[in-house]
Protein backbone atom coordinates (compact mmCIF):
# COMPACT_ATOMS: atom_id res chain seq x y z
CA UNK A 1 0.00 0.00 0.00
CA UNK A 2 2.83 2.38 0.84
CA UNK A 3 4.44 1.77 -2.55
CA UNK A 4 1.16 2.33 -4.40
CA UNK A 5 0.49 5.52 -2.46
CA UNK A 6 3.92 6.88 -3.35
CA UNK A 7 4.20 5.84 -7.00
CA UNK A 8 0.58 5.46 -8.18
CA UNK A 9 -1.65 7.49 -5.83
CA UNK A 10 -4.56 7.62 -8.31
CA UNK A 11 -4.78 3.80 -8.16
CA UNK A 12 -4.81 3.63 -4.37
CA UNK A 13 -8.61 3.54 -4.43
CA UNK A 14 -8.64 0.55 -6.80
CA UNK A 15 -6.10 -1.54 -4.91
CA UNK A 16 -7.48 -0.96 -1.41
CA UNK A 17 -10.51 -2.42 0.35
CA UNK A 18 -11.09 0.83 2.17
CA UNK A 19 -12.14 1.57 5.73
CA UNK A 20 -15.28 0.40 7.50
CA UNK A 21 -16.62 2.42 10.43
CA UNK A 22 -19.60 2.33 12.75
CA UNK A 23 -21.23 5.33 14.35
CA UNK A 24 -24.02 5.56 16.89
CA UNK A 25 -25.54 8.41 14.86
CA UNK A 26 -24.82 10.11 11.54
CA UNK A 27 -25.95 13.68 10.85
CA UNK A 28 -25.71 14.88 7.25
CA UNK A 29 -26.48 18.48 6.18
CA UNK A 30 -25.89 20.54 3.06
CA UNK A 31 -23.49 23.50 3.39
CA UNK A 32 -21.79 26.08 1.14
CA UNK A 33 -24.95 26.93 -0.78
CA UNK A 34 -25.78 23.23 -1.00
CA UNK A 35 -22.55 22.49 -2.83
CA UNK A 36 -21.04 20.27 -0.12
CA UNK A 37 -22.11 17.81 2.51
CA UNK A 38 -21.21 18.15 6.17
CA UNK A 39 -21.16 14.78 7.97
CA UNK A 40 -21.04 14.59 11.78
CA UNK A 41 -20.40 11.21 13.42
CA UNK A 42 -21.35 10.41 16.99
CA UNK A 43 -19.28 7.84 18.92
CA UNK A 44 -17.55 6.34 15.89
CA UNK A 45 -15.15 3.42 15.65
CA UNK A 46 -13.00 1.96 12.87
CA UNK A 47 -13.84 -1.76 12.68
CA UNK A 48 -11.96 -2.67 9.50
CA UNK A 49 -9.09 -0.91 7.75
CA UNK A 50 -6.64 -0.37 10.56
CA UNK A 51 -3.70 -1.34 8.37
CA UNK A 52 -4.81 1.19 5.75
CA UNK A 53 -4.97 3.96 8.33
CA UNK A 54 -1.55 3.05 9.72
CA UNK A 55 -0.10 3.19 6.20
CA UNK A 56 -1.60 6.63 5.59
CA UNK A 57 -0.24 7.99 8.86
CA UNK A 58 3.19 6.49 8.26
CA UNK A 59 3.28 8.04 4.80
CA UNK A 60 2.16 11.41 6.17
CA UNK A 61 4.86 11.35 8.84
CA UNK A 62 7.74 10.07 6.68
CA UNK A 63 7.01 11.17 3.09
CA UNK A 64 4.47 13.97 3.39
CA UNK A 65 3.54 15.21 -0.05
CA UNK A 66 0.32 17.20 -0.34
CA UNK A 67 0.13 16.73 -4.11
CA UNK A 68 0.28 12.93 -3.79
CA UNK A 69 -2.29 12.86 -0.98
CA UNK A 70 -4.66 15.01 -3.02
CA UNK A 71 -4.57 12.42 -5.80
CA UNK A 72 -5.22 9.46 -3.51
CA UNK A 73 -8.75 8.47 -2.58
CA UNK A 74 -10.16 5.80 -0.35
CA UNK A 75 -13.55 4.14 0.08
CA UNK A 76 -15.08 4.71 3.51
CA UNK A 77 -18.20 2.83 4.61
CA UNK A 78 -20.03 4.06 7.70
CA UNK A 79 -22.81 2.07 9.35
CA UNK A 80 -25.26 3.74 11.72
CA UNK A 81 -25.71 1.39 14.67
CA UNK A 82 -27.86 3.46 17.00
CA UNK A 83 -27.99 1.98 20.48
CA UNK A 84 -28.16 -1.64 19.33
CA UNK A 85 -25.99 -3.59 21.77
CA UNK A 86 -23.35 -5.74 20.11
CA UNK A 87 -24.05 -4.57 16.55
CA UNK A 88 -20.63 -2.95 16.16
CA UNK A 89 -18.93 -6.19 17.15
CA UNK A 90 -21.01 -8.20 14.66
CA UNK A 91 -20.18 -5.78 11.85
CA UNK A 92 -16.49 -6.09 12.75
CA UNK A 93 -16.68 -9.89 12.65
CA UNK A 94 -18.48 -10.06 9.30
CA UNK A 95 -16.46 -7.36 7.52
CA UNK A 96 -13.22 -8.99 8.68
CA UNK A 97 -14.32 -12.54 7.91
CA UNK A 98 -12.34 -12.64 4.65
CA UNK A 99 -9.16 -11.37 6.31
CA UNK A 100 -6.70 -13.13 8.60
CA UNK A 101 -7.99 -11.43 11.73
CA UNK A 102 -7.45 -13.16 15.05
CA UNK A 103 -10.44 -14.01 17.29
CA UNK A 104 -9.00 -11.69 19.95
CA UNK A 105 -9.00 -8.75 17.53
CA UNK A 106 -12.55 -9.50 16.46
CA UNK A 107 -13.78 -9.50 20.06
CA UNK A 108 -11.85 -6.35 20.95
CA UNK A 109 -14.84 -4.24 19.87
CA UNK A 110 -17.33 -6.17 21.97
CA UNK A 111 -19.12 -3.76 24.30
CA UNK A 112 -18.18 -5.93 27.28
CA UNK A 113 -14.47 -5.67 26.49
CA UNK A 114 -14.80 -1.89 26.24
CA UNK A 115 -16.47 -1.83 29.66
CA UNK A 116 -13.67 -3.97 31.10
CA UNK A 117 -11.17 -1.51 29.66
CA UNK A 118 -12.87 1.40 31.43
CA UNK A 119 -13.15 -0.37 34.78
CA UNK A 120 -9.51 -1.42 34.70
CA UNK A 121 -8.49 2.11 33.72
CA UNK A 122 -10.34 3.42 36.79
CA UNK A 123 -8.14 1.05 38.81
CA UNK A 124 -4.88 2.15 37.24
CA UNK A 125 -4.63 -0.77 34.82
CA UNK A 126 -4.08 -0.45 31.07
CA UNK A 127 -6.23 -3.03 29.27
CA UNK A 128 -4.66 -3.61 25.87
CA UNK A 129 -7.52 -4.57 23.58
CA UNK A 130 -5.46 -4.04 20.44
CA UNK A 131 -1.77 -4.49 19.69
CA UNK A 132 0.14 -1.26 20.08
CA UNK A 133 -2.31 0.37 22.47
CA UNK A 134 -0.26 2.56 24.81
CA UNK A 135 -3.18 4.02 26.72
CA UNK A 136 -3.83 7.70 27.34
CA UNK A 137 -0.78 9.92 27.66
CA UNK A 138 -2.20 11.82 30.64
CA UNK A 139 -2.97 8.66 32.63
CA UNK A 140 -0.52 6.80 34.83
CA UNK A 141 -0.97 3.03 34.89
CA UNK A 142 0.25 0.73 37.64
CA UNK A 143 -0.20 -2.41 35.56
CA UNK A 144 -0.61 -3.37 31.91
CA UNK A 145 -2.38 -6.50 30.70
CA UNK A 146 -3.47 -7.71 27.27
CA UNK A 147 -7.01 -8.78 26.53
CA UNK A 148 -5.73 -12.23 25.59
CA UNK A 149 -3.93 -12.67 28.91
CA UNK A 150 -6.99 -11.48 30.82
CA UNK A 151 -9.07 -14.10 29.02
CA UNK A 152 -6.59 -16.78 30.06
CA UNK A 153 -6.79 -15.64 33.68
CA UNK A 154 -10.57 -15.71 33.68
CA UNK A 155 -10.58 -19.14 32.03
CA UNK A 156 -8.12 -20.43 34.65
CA UNK A 157 -10.20 -18.97 37.45
CA UNK A 158 -13.21 -20.89 36.14
CA UNK A 159 -11.30 -24.15 36.58
CA UNK A 160 -9.31 -24.65 33.37
CA UNK A 161 -5.66 -23.74 34.08
CA UNK A 162 -4.59 -26.82 32.12
CA UNK A 163 -6.24 -25.47 28.97
CA UNK A 164 -5.58 -21.74 29.32
CA UNK A 165 -2.42 -21.94 27.20
CA UNK A 166 -3.09 -24.75 24.75
CA UNK A 167 -6.59 -23.52 23.87
CA UNK A 168 -6.20 -19.78 24.32
CA UNK A 169 -7.52 -19.02 20.81
CA UNK A 170 -10.80 -20.72 21.62
CA UNK A 171 -11.30 -18.47 24.65
CA UNK A 172 -12.34 -15.76 22.21
CA UNK A 173 -14.15 -18.15 19.88
CA UNK A 174 -16.25 -21.11 20.99
CA UNK A 175 -15.55 -20.58 24.72
CA UNK A 176 -16.29 -16.86 24.73
CA UNK A 177 -19.85 -17.04 26.08
CA UNK A 178 -18.72 -19.45 28.78
CA UNK A 179 -15.73 -17.37 29.86
CA UNK A 180 -17.37 -13.96 29.71
CA UNK A 181 -21.02 -14.91 30.14
CA UNK A 182 -22.97 -13.31 32.99
CA UNK A 183 -23.18 -16.62 34.88
CA UNK A 184 -19.40 -16.95 35.14
CA UNK A 185 -17.98 -13.45 34.84
CA UNK A 186 -18.45 -10.60 37.29
CA UNK A 187 -17.06 -7.42 35.77
CA UNK A 188 -16.75 -5.87 39.23
CA UNK A 189 -14.07 -8.47 40.03
CA UNK A 190 -12.00 -7.73 36.91
CA UNK A 191 -9.54 -5.37 38.61
CA UNK A 192 -9.06 -7.75 41.55
CA UNK A 193 -8.23 -10.58 39.15
CA UNK A 194 -5.54 -8.53 37.41
CA UNK A 195 -4.05 -7.34 40.71
CA UNK A 196 -4.02 -10.93 41.98
CA UNK A 197 -2.17 -11.99 38.83
CA UNK A 198 0.62 -9.49 39.42
CA UNK A 199 0.74 -10.28 43.14
CA UNK A 200 1.10 -14.00 42.45
CA UNK A 201 3.72 -13.34 39.76
CA UNK A 202 5.83 -11.30 42.17
CA UNK A 203 5.61 -13.88 44.96
CA UNK A 204 6.42 -16.69 42.52
CA UNK A 205 9.46 -14.78 41.27
CA UNK A 206 10.71 -14.47 44.85
CA UNK A 207 10.09 -18.14 45.64
CA UNK A 208 13.24 -19.40 43.95
CA UNK A 209 11.28 -21.65 41.59
CA UNK A 210 11.29 -21.18 37.84
CA UNK A 211 8.18 -19.29 36.89
CA UNK A 212 6.16 -19.02 33.69
CA UNK A 213 2.59 -18.28 32.77
CA UNK A 214 1.24 -21.83 33.02
CA UNK A 215 2.23 -21.96 36.68
CA UNK A 216 0.57 -18.59 37.30
CA UNK A 217 -2.64 -19.90 35.73
CA UNK A 218 -2.67 -22.75 38.25
CA UNK A 219 -2.01 -20.34 41.10
CA UNK A 220 -4.97 -18.22 39.92
CA UNK A 221 -7.15 -21.33 39.92
CA UNK A 222 -5.96 -22.43 43.36
CA UNK A 223 -6.63 -18.96 44.77
CA UNK A 224 -10.35 -19.72 44.37
CA UNK A 225 -9.86 -22.60 46.82
CA UNK A 226 -7.17 -21.30 49.16
CA UNK A 227 -6.09 -17.64 49.51
CA UNK A 228 -2.60 -18.56 50.75
CA UNK A 229 -0.46 -17.89 47.66
CA UNK A 230 2.76 -19.32 49.10
CA UNK A 231 1.10 -22.61 50.03
CA UNK A 232 -0.45 -22.82 46.57
CA UNK A 233 2.94 -22.34 44.95
CA UNK A 234 4.42 -25.09 47.10
CA UNK A 235 1.55 -27.38 46.13
CA UNK A 236 2.09 -26.76 42.43
CA UNK A 237 5.81 -27.46 42.71
CA UNK A 238 5.30 -30.59 44.84
CA UNK A 239 2.80 -32.10 42.44
CA UNK A 240 5.02 -31.18 39.49
CA UNK A 241 7.91 -33.04 41.09
CA UNK A 242 5.88 -36.19 41.78
CA UNK A 243 3.62 -36.31 38.71
CA UNK A 244 4.87 -38.92 36.23
CA UNK A 245 8.36 -38.62 37.71
CA UNK A 246 9.57 -41.65 35.74
CA UNK A 247 8.66 -40.07 32.41
CA UNK A 248 10.66 -37.55 30.41
CA UNK A 249 7.81 -35.04 30.29
CA UNK A 250 8.89 -31.44 30.75
CA UNK A 251 7.13 -29.25 33.30
CA UNK A 252 5.21 -27.27 30.66
CA UNK A 253 3.95 -30.54 29.14
CA UNK A 254 2.80 -31.77 32.54
CA UNK A 255 0.94 -28.57 33.27
CA UNK A 256 -1.31 -28.86 30.21
CA UNK A 257 -2.40 -32.41 31.01
CA UNK A 258 -5.76 -33.01 32.63
CA UNK A 259 -4.14 -35.70 34.74
CA UNK A 260 -1.93 -33.10 36.40
CA UNK A 261 -4.91 -30.92 37.25
CA UNK A 262 -6.69 -33.99 38.63
CA UNK A 263 -3.74 -34.53 40.96
CA UNK A 264 -3.97 -30.92 42.12
CA UNK A 265 -7.71 -31.27 42.73
CA UNK A 266 -7.20 -34.32 44.97
CA UNK A 267 -5.90 -32.01 47.68
CA UNK A 268 -9.28 -30.27 47.84
CA UNK A 269 -11.64 -33.26 47.78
Amino acid sequence: MHKTLKSEPTKFFMFNNGVTMTSRDIDVTLVNAKQKWKIVLDNYQVVNGGQTLRTLYEFKDSHYDEEILNKAHILVRIFKTGKQEGLTNKIAEFTNSQNAISPVDLKSLDSLQIKIEQILKDNGILYVRKVGDLGETDTEYEHRISMERFGQLQYSKLGHPDRASSQKKRIFESYYDEVFGSNNFDIDEAADLVKKYFEISEIYEQSGYSVYEQKIFYAIYLDTKNPDITNNIELIERVLKDYKKESSLSEPRKLIQKGFKDEIDKYFL
